[in-house]
């Protein structure tokens, strides 16, 4: 399988202060949506699943990711995965002062949506620029400006099993607010699934998940998690990424390798639910969703998993990973 992916860090600096809600993966998809709207839909009166130009649209690509016209077995699989993922901060912050930093993380997968990056900039930067969030002690409820200064292209450590973004190491800027400089030094991450060797045995991981994990199994939202519907859902987002955003295919016997994680175990689960409200635009209601947050391990032969749960610290897992939600990291 050939998957490629690329990984960012915005940095804003905030011009007035400013509240967000607790989590802001909604705040940020949806301000951002609304701008990239504006900028690259042509036909803006139109459902993009109507629209004529739906397969040759930056915009419908990236937030309505169309059926493809010549593919028999893509166009019977119904809601393509986005080819993004935003990662906003999940510390709970909520007040920005003026001249603080307001940084979050966003992930591309495949080379259209990695070429579409000047369209992510230009329309955080534009979104910045008319509020993220409420102006603090504004009676007119004006939202926050912020400005964007800069954009890491940022790389993973190279320690198995680590996955993580380091701050201030292996990043490389491209993008200079002050001087509106868009550089080409942006390197995407080519992922591998080849099991790892022979004399490696790995049969424990510690799995931290920072926010909200939803995973359906049977038709129902899991209260408690196990491995095997856990690495089902993560391969099977993994499978639809490639197919429709990296041209690629999982070579792999999903059948004998689900059998095999039947026989992980869990460990130590600290894992709880944890309600949060979102406000849908599309929707125009506020909505309660929920998901696991908190600590497990887990327990067996883990070698032929790691390589996709590595994968998975940038994919996330579970419902409506676009907004963040469903990430986690491996705990060295």
């Amino acid at each position: 399988m050939n998957f490629q992916l690329a990984k960012y860090e915005f940095v804003f600096r905030v011009i007035d202060s400013l509240r967000v809600p607790p989590y802001m993966g909604n705040t940020l998809r949806g301000g951002f949506g609304h701008v990239f709207r504006d900028v690259a839909c042509v036909a803006k009166e139109k459902e993009c699943k109507d629209c004529m130009l739906r397969h040759n649209c930056v915009y419908s690509y990236i937030f309505e990711t169309p059926q493809p016209q010549n593919s028999a077995v893509l166009s019977k699989l119904h809601n393509p995965p986005r080819p993004y993922v935003i990662e906003p901060p999940h510390d709970g912050k909520v007040d920005y002062q003026q001249g603080e930093e307001l940084r979050f993380g966003l992930a591309l997968f495949g080379q259209r949506a990695m070429d579409y990056l000047p369209y992510f900039i230009f329309a955080f930067d534009e979104f910045s620029r008319r509020g993220i969030g409420l102006a603090q002690n504004s009676i007119e409820r004006k939202r926050g400006r912020c400005r964007l200064e800069s954009v890491y292209n940022r790389k993973p450590s190279e320690a198995p099993g680590v996955g993580d973004f380091i701050h201030d190491q292996n990043q490389t800027q491209v993008f200079y607010g002050e001087q509106k400089i868009l550089t080409d030094q942006s390197r995407p991450i080519s992922f591998s699934s080849k099991v790892l060797e022979d004399d490696i045995s790995i049969t424990r991981l510690r799995l931290s998940f920072l926010t909200p994990t939803s995973i359906k199994h049977n038709g129902v939202f899991l209260q408690k998690l196990s491995f095997f519907p856990f690495i089902q859902s993560l391969i099977g987002r993994i499978s639809m990424l490639a197919l429709f955003h990296c041209d690629s295919r999982l070579d792999l016997d999903f059948s004998s390798l689900l059998d095999r994680a039947k026989t992980i175990s869990v460990e130590n689960d600290s894992l709880s639910w944890k309600n949060w409200l979102r406000y849908s635009g599309k929707q125009k209601q506020r909505m309660n969703w929920g998901g696991l947050v908190g600590e497990l391990d887990f327990v067996g032969e883990l070698c032929e998993f790691v390589p996709y749960i590595r994968l998975g610290e940038y994919t996330h897992v579970g419902k409506s990973a676009t907004f963040g939600l469903g990430q986690y990291k491996i705990k060295s």
